[in-house]
């Protein structure tokens, strides 16, 4: 009767115990990456927004992070997007670059946002922003601030799954300097400034070898070339060479230099704003560049 009874809880515990394993690294490896700080959602809403969030960090070397207030603390609503994505506390991004997106629903300023950081920028332009902006907008007006959300991340992977745009170029809206990406560093540059590389000890180690392989082959080829193997031949420069010095004169008379400015692109000296591959950047508080903007009032 004893073994029986073993042989019937036996079973029960291993399952329950296979269950209680599995569900801890679940529950270790989950991030908050919903902020609802204005109360905007219900508890049925952050979990289904959880959960979608942790498909799209888990599909893309990215971090998408949502995030409502009611207070801007005085600042405008996209330096408060900046701000909030770059706090060391919370650790969002992905990567060296802190690559991710952020959508702010800001009841204060009544303004929605987006703020992209690092490896994100190049696949959100100002034309792609513009559009998750403007789709988001009647939801928000609606009072459907969970709608706008999922909204947000429909858009975002759709673009992120149509790659980057062509013809992609980084701009300061206030300043009209161009930029270009490294996408090795995650850095921005301006277009007039070299950027600036640097080679590894493996990469110095083996341009070294290489060039001194070359520099060998090549003198054995010249050495076969002209038989020189083993042989004493020299050769008498003072009996087999002259020179002649002749009396010649040159008389400058003048110089003309014009110089023509190139532009970049076909567009004028101002800043490009709208579409077209052309992506706004503006340096955060943190000193990281972001991308991104706000929407219109809601």
């Amino acid at each position: 009767m004893r073994k029986h009874s073993l042989r019937r809880w036996i079973l029960p515990l291993v399952l329950i115990l296979c269950l209680l394993t599995a569900a801890v690294p679940s529950f270790a490896d989950w991030e908050q990456r919903v902020y609802d700080y204005a109360g905007l959602f219900t508890e049925e809403e952050i979990s289904d927004m959880e959960n979608r969030l942790d498909k799209l960090r888990a599909e893309y070397p990215f971090d998408f992070v949502v995030l409502t207030i009611d207070d801007a603390e005085g600042k405008d609503t996209l330096t408060y997007a900046d701000d909030f994505y770059d706090r060391e506390d919370l650790g969002f991004g992905y990567g060296e670059s802190y690559a991710g997106i952020l959508y702010l629903i800001d009841m204060d300023n009544r303004v929605p946002a987006i703020s992209t950081c690092g490896d994100m920028i190049p696949f959100m332009d100002d034309e792609r922003v513009d559009i998750i902006l403007n789709n988001v907008y009647d939801s928000l007006v609606e009072g459907n601030y969970a709608e706008s959300a999922m909204i947000f991340m429909d858009l975002t992977e759709g673009f992120i799954t149509g790659g980057i745009p062509m013809d992609q170029y980084y701009y300061d809206p206030e300043t009209g300097q161009e930029y270009t990406y490294d996408e090795g560093t995650g850095d921005f540059y301006p277009v007039d400034m070299e950027v600036p590389k640097s080679l590894s000890l493996g990469e110095l180690a083996l341009g070294i070898i290489v060039g001194l392989l070359a520099l060998l082959i090549m003198q054995l080829i010249i050495r076969r070339k002209y038989n020189l193997k083993g042989s004493t031949y020299s050769y008498n420069s003072a009996v087999n060479s002259f020179m002649n010095i002749t009396d010649r004169q040159d008389q400058y008379i003048h110089t003309t230099e014009t110089r023509h400015r190139i532009q970049s692109g076909n567009h004028g000296g101002g800043p490009r704003i709208g579409g077209g591959g052309g992506t706004s950047i503006r340096m955060g508080s943190s000193g990281r560049m972001h991308g991104g903007g706000a929407g219109r009032r809601f």
